[in-house]
């Protein structure tokens, strides 16, 4: 396939795309791979466990790429959505298509996308696999210079869906030295730095506390999100405190085990875990790296580990697009 036409003079044309209340940190390389990936295929999705910065990346790429697609990029959030017999309609009214009279959502949006040169978000698929599939194998199939790019903790094993798994942070080596130079090459390290000063804007990187942070980054394997909840205290704890309280390495990740997500469903198993059915937008789940639980963090479980284990330092803490 053809790589993509340069990019237009004229202003992109970015259809519902989040506004991150932070900014981005690091990435770079990752950002790279999967705009070269995109060059080169129709369906990309990002995977990899919740918390991992897929939503992030994903978003980074759209805003990146927007200019190299004649009608823009478009953004479909499914976080909320647990009846997959609306993802077709959900993702007509979320790209600010028209569902046209005497036709069904998917004719309506196969109709406004025939001939756009697009690419297209669908954020948070896993709990709706079977129908993200279907709808991604309708556009593909009908709209030939549509792309898409979704994640998802799994891929949905479309033909010619290229899948790449988002890696963690880059985390310094065990027993890393005190060298701040050094240590904020790292994308991990920045991103602990960053967050800590949205809570104590006087927060630096000394050779005091650079070795703690960087095993701090180290205990959380590098997942974006472990870090930044880790970070939202050091309005009133030091790194060393932190680190400290810290008795197991993934405490900050295993609430995502409280609500379920089974791999063989397209769906939730609503009725046994009702709090799933509001989500706190922007957070696809927390499953520990290497761990098996593949959760959601709901709204309930997120405003636990904002009180209850980050307690007042968390305060002014926002649930992250991961």
């Amino acid at each position: 396939m053809t790589s993509e036409p340069a990019p237009s003079e004229a202003q992109p044309r970015c259809i519902n795309l989040p506004i991150l209340p932070t900014g981005f940190i690091g990435r770079g390389r990752e950002l790279a791979q999967v705009c070269k990936l995109l060059s080169a295929t129709r369906l990309l999705t990002l995977t990899g466990p919740g918390g991992g910065g897929k939503t992030r990346l994903a978003l980074r790429a759209a805003i990146e790429l927007a200019p190299h697609f004649r009608d823009g990029v478009g953004w479909t959030d499914l976080t909320s959505l647990f009846d997959p017999a609306y993802v077709t309609q959900t993702a007509l009214h979320q790209l600010s298509l028209a569902e046209q009279a005497g036709q069904s959502a998917q004719d309506s949006l196969v109709d406004a996308l025939g001939s756009q040169h697009m690419l297209i978000v669908l954020d948070n698929c896993e709990h709706l696999l079977a129908a993200c599939a279907s709808l991604a194998a309708m556009l593909l199939e009908t709209c030939r210079e549509v792309k898409i790019l979704a994640t998802s903790l799994q891929p949905r094993g479309l033909p010619h869906e290229q899948v790449w798994s988002v890696p963690p942070l880059a985390v310094p080596d065990a027993g890393a030295s005190s060298n701040v130079t050094a240590l904020q090459d790292y994308d991990s390290v920045r991103l602990f730095v960053a967050r800590a000063r949205e809570v104590l804007p006087a927060f630096e990187l000394t050779p005091n506390n650079a070795a703690t942070v960087a095993a701090l980054c180290q205990r959380l394997d590098g997942l974006p999100l472990a870090i930044e909840l880790a970070a939202a205290r050091a309005g009133v704890l030091s790194p060393a405190e932190i680190l400290a309280n810290m008795d197991d390495r993934f405490r900050l990740l295993e609430m995502g085990a409280l609500v379920g997500i089974d791999p063989a469903s397209d769906g939730l198993a609503r009725a046994k875990r009702p709090g799933v059915q509001v989500t706190e937008k922007g957070i696809d789940g927390l499953g520990a790296a290497g761990s098996r639980s593949q959760g959601r963090l709901t709204r309930p479980i997120f405003e636990t580990l904002r009180t209850s284990f980050l307690g007042p330092a968390a305060n002014n803490l926002r649930a992250p697009l991961t």
